[in-house]
């Protein structure tokens, strides 16, 4: 069903600027605060990730961006880069960064999200077909958060 729906939805339309390669993802735009300005910052929540301080930075992150109403916290699965975690991409700019389980990774991460200043690090260079795949798969969980934040909530009991 979900290959179904991601073979009718046109990428370019959803992707467009993720997926350029160049100078596009490098930039930061802005910071904004309406939804279709925001940045995500997707953290990897497998198990190698985890290991190697994930979780302390997602729990940090949790903190730090609950202040920045233009940058959003969203888990990811697996990345499949357990060997370089843990790791953090931004959607839509479709950029992935890896090994930040220092200290100060979460405050370097929030600037970055926030528009305020580019991490440092260099990004980490996925094969085309993966970062195709996991873009499209975050794109997905994003229009989906987003829906559901518009829709109005009704109560609903189970009995």
């Amino acid at each position: 069903m979900l290959a179904r729906r991601l073979s009718r939805r046109d990428p370019s339309r959803v992707l467009d600027n993720a997926t350029r390669p160049g100078p596009t993802a490098a930039r930061l735009p802005e910071a904004d605060a309406s939804p279709d300005r925001r940045r995500y910052v997707v953290v990897c929540r497998g198990p190698h990730c985890r290991e190697r301080g994930a979780l302390p930075l997602r729990t940090r992150l949790v903190q730090l961006l609950r202040q920045a109403p233009s940058a959003r916290l969203v888990g990811y699965a697996c990345f499949g880069q357990c060997e370089r975690g843990p790791n953090v991409a931004f959607y839509p700019d479709g950029v992935w960064y890896g090994g930040l389980s220092d200290a100060a990774a979460a405050e370097r991460v929030v600037r970055h999200a926030t528009g305020q200043e580019p991490l440092a690090e260099p990004p980490l260079v996925l094969p085309e077909v993966e970062r195709t795949e996991h873009l499209r798969n975050i794109a997905e969980l994003v229009g989906t958060l987003e829906r559901d934040a518009r829709r109005r909530r009704r109560w609903w009991w189970p009995f």
